[in-house]
């Protein structure tokens, strides 16, 4: 969506009063409050499932979600120039600061109230909902392997560029963190968790994170439900946790104080908090980079990856404290 043109929101029964360009789309102060138009990158059976998630959550109380706002014809979008757009209610707000540590404590109290509560959701008709209720254990198995073929590979090949080099020193670690996580989602306990996410039609956020977290003055709200799913819930707590920690240094502190605030809204259960452990054992970074350094179509690994890989290292003595006193309170 290129150009902002008022008709865009007759539609939605709007005036536009003022205009700003953002986050690749429009913010418009219109007579109904701030909206945002965006140029929709998913299918109508995408959104249908988002629509019906968000005003589920706000029929069970739960008040801090953007919102689609329904045209005249019901439905949350519509069609201009070839392309659907929609228009959802909007906060003029920071994105979450991931250092600050009332900040994520916030987030994951949040983020334990929304999963409580995105239980028992029968999607809309016409809505699309994956289950990613059992997708860890082949995720984890396939990347296992993965991790093991990288030191095959590099060593058989005998020409190292510094990635290389890194990578080799920190392999034999992350394959046997690798296989712990595996060992745990191959097994019952996992099991019984996906079942009974499934049986409940739990559904997750899919991407919780700085980005789609707005914090006002007065108000707070959760953006960019398209990538919903049913799944375990708990999935959306592992990765806010791993990308906190990695911003603050594994901080122990940090961690633990986000578990308490999401266990005090959504009690965890020896299951979930195994799974939560198995999660951030699981070497995700690694694996990320090296699909991304090795798995891409050009000659030369670029320096980004080469420092995003060498903060990593950095953190490992750090990171493998925090998991020592993470499972010392499972026990």
């Amino acid at each position: 969506m290129r150009e902002f043109s008022p008709a865009l929101l007759e539609p939605f029964g709007l005036r536009s009063k003022r205009i700003t360009r953002a986050y690749g789309a429009f913010i418009c102060d219109t007579n109904q409050g701030v909206v945002l138009v965006k140029e929709a990158a998913q299918p109508e059976e995408v959104l249908w499932a988002a629509h019906g998630a968000k005003e589920y959550l706000c029929r069970q109380g739960f008040g801090w979600t953007d919102r689609y706002i329904v045209g005249r014809d019901g439905f949350p979008w519509a069609a201009a120039g070839g392309e659907i757009y929609t228009v959802r209610s909007w906060l003029r707000a920071e994105e979450a600061d991931l250092t600050d540590k009332a900040c994520v404590i916030q987030m994951a109290a949040m983020l334990g109230r929304m999963h409580r509560l995105s239980v028992r959701y029968e999607p809309v008709q016409g809505a699309q909902m994956v289950n990613r209720c059992y997708e860890w254990p082949q995720k984890v198995y396939k990347n296992c392997r993965k991790l093991k073929s990288y030191g095959k590979i590099l060593r058989k090949n005998g020409h190292y560029t510094e990635f290389d080099l890194m990578v080799l020193s920190c392999l034999p670690q992350q394959v046997e963190e690798a296989e712990q996580a595996q060992e745990f989602f191959m097994g019952p306990k996992y099991v019984r968790l996906a079942e009974r996410s499934d049986e409940q039609h739990a559904f997750g956020h899919g991407q919780y994170t700085d980005h789609t977290v707005l914090l006002g003055k007065n108000r707070t709200m959760i953006t960019d439900f398209e990538k919903i799913s049913y799944m375990i819930p708990a999935t959306d707590l592992v990765m806010l946790l791993e990308k906190v920690l990695r911003k603050n240094h594994w901080s122990v502190e940090f961690g633990m104080e986000m578990l308490e605030a999401y266990d005090r809204w959504c009690p965890m259960g020896e299951e979930e908090r195994q799974f939560v452990y198995a999660g951030l054992i699981y070497p995700s970074r690694l694996c990320e980079l090296c699909t991304k350094a090795y798995h891409t179509k050009r000659s030369w690994i670029p320096i980004a990856y080469k420092q995003k890989l060498e903060e990593f290292l950095a953190q490992q003595e750090k990171r493998k404290d925090f998991l020592h006193q993470l499972r010392s309170v499972l026990r």
